[in-house]
């Protein structure tokens, strides 16, 4: 699972048919264990754990203190840790949906960075923005193909299913099913789920 911020809040507003009472107690128990969170990783961030502030970060993010964990984040990518720059870069990209301003042109620039210092995460973040043609732009498969690319040899699966996807369809590659069912055979085995559907799919059964 990919270690970012990305809403997780939200989840605890999925599933209808739960009591309004199991949702308060919910929300209630992901506030304390964030709290929780803070009051340990804190003293260890402070102490140079990099990995310690980013989970800080997102635990701010859980209780919306977006700023705070901004700033987290923007500390920690300048010296050079790779997941907060992909979390960074998200906050730029979306920001007005959590009352920070949005810079896509900023978010694009730390993914590109990341993915370029073996940031697997942002590769695959970037991979998505370009083959989705997100801010009302076109698809560009052919970006698409060499971020996932990088993002696959790094060991980021979802990266290399959505490659084997770019291959099967011919889309910023040339069309290969052969080779598209390699990487989702790769992908099937190393856990992704969605891959071993598609090896499915190719074989016909």
């Amino acid at each position: 699972m990919r270690n970012l911020l990305f809403f997780l809040v939200a989840i605890l507003m999925a599933g209808c048919a739960a009591s309004n009472t199991s949702k308060a107690n919910n929300i209630n128990a992901d506030t304390d264990f964030n709290h929780k969170a803070i009051q340990i990783l804190k003293p260890k961030c402070e102490a140079g754990n990099l990995s310690a502030c980013n989970d800080l970060a997102i635990s701010y993010q859980n209780l919306q203190n977006h700023q705070a964990a901004f700033k987290i984040y923007d500390k920690n990518c300048k010296m050079g840790y790779q997941k907060s720059c992909t979390n960074l870069a998200n906050i730029y990209m979306y920001g007005d949906q959590i009352g920070l301003q949005k810079d896509i042109k900023k978010g694009i620039e730390i993914h590109k960075n990341s993915c370029m210092n073996n940031g697997a995460d942002s590769c695959y973040y970037l991979g998505e923005f370009y083959r989705l043609g997100r801010d009302a732009k076109e698809p560009d498969y052919q970006s698409a193909f060499d971020a996932y690319s990088r993002g696959c040899t790094m060991g980021d699966i979802a990266s290399c299913t959505n490659t084997g996807g770019l291959y099967e369809l011919g889309l910023g590659v040339k069309k290969d099913e052969y080779r598209a069912l390699q990487i989702y055979k790769s992908s099937c085995y190393s856990g992704d789920t969605s891959a071993c559907d598609n090896v499915k799919r190719i074989r016909g059964y």
